[in-house]
């Protein structure tokens, strides 16, 4: 029997993972956004469109939405025209917005009121891999709810985890971002050092993979955007300094210290009042303002695609920050999985959180 799903939240990720869908033969409905261009894209594709969230949710069993922000979410699950208004019993709200866990708990229980079931499931690795239905999908939710979503979460994702109830996708989410967002930092800076020495930026990039310092954003992305000018990467600043700061907040509420990701913040804060274009996170080359200076045209032949000069920025890559927190809320060895399959994973993270499991482990008593 075809699954009807319905689809809230066309932006960068949320139109090639509606298009996954589809292509996939899910009946798929979705409603306007604020730009129409995605919109009109699905239905040429043979999306029923409609007008509302509410209008959605009477037309479907399960409901993906992909929205930036925790009043979206609300507003989409909860407000005047929202799935709330129009779902059936039973219908399923997969919301793979990063929020807060606290925003995610309460917007599910007002949800559940209504007999109306809802997982949050985060998301991460990039439109291309949205678009190939190969995302790493971090849920959070009852168990028998995540079985019966499982046919349409394996076809959004190559790497779908079970991580504990409502608001724990959101926690291994945050953990993820932290260390995305610091890993991209100290990358650019790492670069920059290394190039405004008279390195290669290609070959420390070749021998760094080869080394301790690997990861995927290394591999993946620096490859295919910083070392080729090319900054019209698939995630905004905004959002990485929104998810950071949701970090923050929620690390306040544990007593755990982020230093470094409060730097990382604040850095990603000050580039958006200067020269960093809003959609990149690709922080190194384009800096700060009064920073660094890009030069182009004096840039020598054998630097690869970076050319920046200035002051490298004090900043790590956050591993053990956002180990820290996920202690506080989730053990180890269950977020392990999701993160190791996720854009922040490196080679640090793969050696290093398994050797934390076995001391915890020996501190236990356990074996």
């Amino acid at each position: 029997m075809t699954l009807h799903v319905g689809f809230i939240g066309l932006g960068t990720i949320g139109e090639p993972m509606a298009a996954n869908l589809l292509n996939k033969g899910f009946t798929l409905t979705i409603c306007g956004h604020r730009n129409p261009a995605p919109v009109e894209r699905l239905r040429a594709q043979g999306a029923t469109v409609v007008d509302t969230p509410r209008d959605v949710a009477a037309a479907s069993q399960m409901i993906v939405t992909c929205v930036p922000n925790a009043p979206q979410v609300d507003a989409v699950c909860l407000g005047e025209h929202g799935i709330i208004h129009g779902a059936k019993s039973g219908t399923i709200v997969i919301d793979c917005s990063t929020i807060a866990p606290t925003e995610s708990q309460r917007i599910a229980a007002a949800l559940r009121e209504q007999d109306v079931l809802m997982l949050d499931a985060p998301i991460s690795g990039g439109p291309e891999r949205a678009g190939r239905g190969e995302l790493a999908i971090m849920v959070g939710g009852e168990p028998d709810v995540f079985e019966q979503a499982s046919s349409l979460l394996n076809a959004m994702g190559r790497s779908v985890t079970h991580v504990g109830p409502n608001g724990m996708g959101e926690v291994v989410k945050l953990a993820n971002n932290t260390i995305c967002g610091n890993l991209m930092i100290a990358i650019s800076e790492a670069i920059t050092l290394a190039v405004k020495a008279g390195g290669n930026a290609d070959i420390i990039r070749e021998v760094v993979m080869q080394s301790a310092g690997a990861n995927f954003l290394l591999d993946a992305w620096i490859k295919d955007r910083m070392l080729k000018d090319n900054y019209d990467a698939g995630f905004a600043t905004a959002l990485m300094q929104k998810d950071l700061g949701a970090a923050l907040d929620s690390a306040r509420s544990l007593g755990v210290p982020m230093m470094m990701t409060a730097l990382a913040y604040q850095t990603l804060r000050g580039g958006r009042g200067g020269r960093l274009r809003p959609r990149g996170l690709l922080v190194g080359q384009q800096n700060l303002p009064g920073r660094c200076q890009r030069h182009h045209r004096h840039r020598p032949a054998t630097q690869g695609g970076v050319g920046l000069s200035g002051v490298p920025l004090p900043c790590s890559h956050g591993m053990g920050e956002g180990c820290a927190r996920l202690h506080k809320l989730l053990p180890l060895p269950l977020a392990y999985p999701p993160i190791a399959r996720s854009a922040a994973s490196s080679r640090s993270f793969w050696s290093g959180v398994p050797t934390l499991i076995r001391m915890q482990s020996r501190r236990s008593g356990l074996r």
